[in-house]
């Protein structure tokens, strides 16, 4: 399943978060891109974390990010 956050600090953040709570997640950072944060995979027992995050490339995604979904355990 593929979620979207608003932008590459509100995805570092989220990583934050799920390994705060003590869950395993890696990051995925893009070297065409200086190196930037681009995804991460988190385990299944994320999921609440992810309750407020929308559906990545859905048409109302972006404003569901402009609303303020920037993380999902907020």
């Amino acid at each position: 399943m593929l979620l979207a956050v608003a932008d590459e600090p509100a995805l570092a953040e989220l990583y934050v978060d799920a390994k705060a709570r003590g869950l395993r997640a890696i990051r995925f950072h893009e070297p065409d891109l200086g190196d930037a944060l681009t995804a991460i995979a988190l385990e299944p027992a994320a999921r609440k974390l992810l309750t407020r995050l929308p559906l990545a490339l859905c048409i109302n995604a972006d404003a569901k990010l402009a609303s303020g979904a920037r993380s999902g355990g907020r």
